[in-house]
């Protein structure tokens, strides 16, 4: 079997290790990156990084300049507002789908498990965990109905929603005890196959992350 070159190995490493860093804040929207610095973080040569600069670059974490080098693309507003936007869509639609096919049951236990983790990461005041669990309930609900075409959309816009979650734990840590609420809320509304309530009580989750860019 041919193993992989060290530049093969390397340029995954270096672009999930800064595609992590760029969605949790850590590499704030506008500061300047060098593949040097990187590079020399990282214990590899610059192709690697070089390579993993041009893939965030093809997800829009990243904007690459002859003359500025690389830069943390920032969130503008008008990104925040159509990234809820879709994710609303995607996931009231979902709910309702969901209710309508009689497949609520068969989520909950998944949706609970998930609820009773994020509840532990709460009460430890883990964050980051928080967030990651947040992302598994919306996702599982979103992708519930099996709906192919629906869950492509919903890759395209998971790495915006992922930065936009970690930057509201950043401005508006005091809100997590109300988000988890809202996530109690989501899981009763489905169980008692209320999608108005669902949908309701979503826009209203979804309107704490206003203003957090």
């Amino acid at each position: 079997m041919t193993q992989p070159s060290p530049i093969t190995s390397a340029a995954p490493s270096a672009h999930h290790y800064l595609r992590q860093r760029i969605l949790t804040g850590d590499l704030p929207g506008g500061q300047m990156l060098s593949e040097v610095q990187i590079a020399q973080e990282l214990g590899i040569s610059r192709t690697p990084v070089h390579e993993a600069f041009l893939r965030l670059e093809s997800e829009d974490l990243l904007t690459l300049s002859p003359k500025k080098g690389a830069i943390v693309a920032p969130m503008t507003p008008t990104e925040v507002a159509d990234v809820l936007e879709m994710r609303q869509m995607l996931e009231v639609d979902s709910a309702a789908k969901i209710i309508a096919q009689g497949k609520a049951a068969a989520l909950l236990p998944l949706l609970r498990e998930i609820l009773a983790v994020q509840a532990d990461h709460l009460a430890a005041g883990e964050k980051a965990a928080f967030a990651e669990t947040d992302d598994r309930f919306h996702e599982a609900v979103i992708l519930g109905t099996g709906n192919r075409l629906k869950e492509r959309m919903w890759r395209q816009i998971s790495l915006r929603q992922q930065r936009l979650r970690y930057q509201f734990l950043i401005v508006k840590p005091e809100d997590l005890p109300g988000a988890y609420a809202d996530h109690l809320g989501l899981a009763d509304a489905l169980e008692q196959g209320d999608a108005v309530a669902y949908a309701s009580l979503l826009a209203a989750h979804i309107e704490r992350y206003r203003g957090a860019v």
